[in-house]
C-alpha cells in the first residue's frame, strides 16, 4: 500500500472512530435524563458492536425513560438472541415481567442472574436492584441484599475484590431510600459515599433531596436540588424535581411562578432530540403561566404526532385549560369523549380526579340537569377514592408476601 492510500486509510479510521458510539456515551446520556439520545447512541454502538449485551441493556433502560415498555422488551430480547443467556439482559427481563406484574418470573429471571453472575457483576447487581426499587411491586429487601452482596469484600482473595464505583452507592442509596422508615439515614450515608467517590456527582446529591423530601424535611431537599443544579448547571432531573415539587397542590410548596421557572431551566437543558416531550413541557409551561389558549394551541397540534403516552398527557392538559379559563362544557366533550372511548374500568386516576372537577364546575339552570352534573362529580370521585384504596391494599398484600418470604428464609 503507497503513503497516499495509507494516510486515505488512518484518516477514515479516524473518522470512523469518532463517529462511532460507546456504551458509556449512553450512560452518560441517561445520566442527564437525554433518553431519546441515549437510544440513538446505543443503537449506533449495536451497530458497531452486535454482541456488546450491555448495549441493549442500556438501549432498554433508554426505552423505558421513553416510557415504551414493548421497545425496552424487544431490545432485551434482541439482545438475548445476539449475547444467549446473558445474566443482565436476562434481568431485563425480569424487570418486563415485574412492570407485567409478574413477580415470580421476575424473581426467577432476577435469581438465574444473580447466580450466573456470582453476584460480583455491578451491571447486573444494579440491574436487578434498580428493577426492585423502583418498581412499586418489587421487593426492596432483595434490591438491598444485592447490592450489599456485590459490595461486599468479606473473605475474598485480593483478585476477587471488587472495586466499588459511584453508580454501585448510588443504588445502594436507592435501596434504603425505597425501604424508607429508618433507612433514611443510611441512604443519605450511601449517597456520601458515591460522592466521596465521584464528587460532582449531581444525582448523588439530587437523591438525597430525595430522602430529606420524604422526611418532609422541605427546605433541605430544595437546598439539596439547588445545590445539584449549581453542582452541574445541566443536570436536568434536579430541575424537574424543583418544578415537581413546586407543582404540587401542598402548603408551603405550591408556587406557578417558581414551577414555571423550573420547568423552563428543564426544558433548556433538557433532551433536544426528544420533540414530543419537549413540546409537551412547553405547552404545559403556557399553561402554568396561565397562557391557556396558548397550552391548547400547543397540545392540539402536538396532537396528531403525539404517542399514547402523550395523547393522555396531552388530552388531560386541554382539558384541565378549558376548565381554569372557565369552559367547563369544553372540557366536559373532552373528557367525556375520553371516557366512552376508554371505558370507565380503564380510566386512570387522573381521568377521575379531572372529571370530579369538571362535573363540578358544571351549572346549569334546569335543577334536574343540575342534580345530574352533582351525582356525577360524586360518583367520579368515589371511584378514584376506590382505586386509591384498592392500589393501597394491593402494595399492602405484596410488603406482607415479602415480609412473609423474608420469614421463611431466616427459617431455613
Amino acid at each position: 500500500m503507497n503513503r497516499r492510500k495509507s494516510l486515505f486509510v488512518a484518516m477514515l479510521c479516524i473518522a470512523n472512530g469518532a463517529m462511532a458510539q460507546s456504551v458509556e456515551d449512553g450512560l452518560k446520556d441517561l445520566y442527564y435524563g437525554k433518553f431519546q439520545t441515549a437510544k440513538q447512541n446505543l443503537e449506533k454502538a449495536i451497530a458497531a458492536k452486535p454482541t456488546d449485551d450491555r448495549a441493549y441493556y442500556y438501549l432498554g433502560i433508554a426505552e423505558l425513560g421513553l416510557e415504551n415498555r414493548d421497545g425496552a422488551a424487544a431490545a432485551f430480547t434482541k439482545g438475548l438472541a445476539a449475547v444467549p443467556a446473558s445474566p443482565l439482559l436476562t434481568a431485563g427481563l425480569g424487570r418486563i415481567d415485574l412492570l407485567n406484574g409478574k413477580n415470580a418470573e421476575a424473581k426467577q429471571k432476577f435469581e438465574s442472574a444473580s447466580t450466573a453472575s456470582e453476584g460480583r457483576n455491578g451491571d447486573v447487581a444494579r440491574a436487578i436492584a434498580d428493577a426492585n426499587s423502583e418498581i412499586v411491586t418489587g421487593d426492596r429487601g432483595y434490591a438491598l441484599t444485592t447490592m450489599e452482596k456485590l459490595l461486599n469484600n468479606e473473605g475474598r482473595k485480593k483478585k476477587q475484590m471488587y472495586t466499588a464505583t459511584a453508580a454501585d452507592y448510588i443504588e445502594l442509596g436507592d435501596a434504603y431510600r425505597f425501604l424508607g422508615g429508618e433507612n433514611g439515614g443510611k441512604a443519605i450515608g450511601a449517597y456520601e459515599k458515591a460522592l466521596e467517590l465521584d464528587p460532582n456527582n449531581a444525582e448523588a446529591v439530587m437523591k438525597q433531596g430525595l430522602v430529606n423530601y420524604n422526611a418532609r424535611l422541605l427546605q433541605q431537599a430544595v437546598g439539596d436540588w439547588t445545590k445539584a443544579t449549581n453542582m452541574d448547571a445541566n443536570y436536568a432531573p434536579a430541575y424537574f424535581e424543583l418544578y415537581q415539587f413546586y407543582i404540587t397542590l401542598k402548603k408551603d410548596q405550591y408556587s406557578p411562578s417558581n414551577a414555571s421557572k423550573y420547568l423552563q431551566k428543564y426544558v433548556e437543558v433538557s433532551d433536544p432530540s426528544d420533540k414530543a416531550k419537549n413540546e409537551y413541557y412547553l405547552a404545559a409551561l403556557s399553561f402554568l403561566q396561565k397562557d391557556y389558549d396558548a397550552a391548547i394551541n400547543k397540545a392540539k397540534a402536538l396532537m396528531a404526532s403525539a404517542n399514547e403516552v402523550y395523547k393522555t398527557k396531552l388530552t388531560h392538559l386541554t382539558a384541565d385549560a378549558h376548565l381554569q379559563k372557565g369552559d367547563s362544557l369544553a372540557a366536559k366533550t373532552i373528557m367525556d369523549e375520553r371516557a366512552k372511548v376508554l371505558g370507565e374500568a380503564k380510566l386512570e386516576l387522573n381521568d377521575l380526579k379531572l372529571l370530579s372537577a369538571i362535573y363540578a364546575k358544571l351549572k346549569s339552570g334546569d335543577s334536574a340537569t343540575q342534580a345530574q352534573f352533582t351525582l356525577q362529580a360524586g360518583n367520579y370521585l368515589e371511584n378514584m377514592q376506590k382505586r386509591i384504596l384498592q392500589k393501597m391494599q394491593r402494595n399492602s398484600v405484596v410488603l406482607q408476601r415479602h415480609s412473609k418470604d423474608e420469614q421463611l428464609c431466616e427459617s431455613c
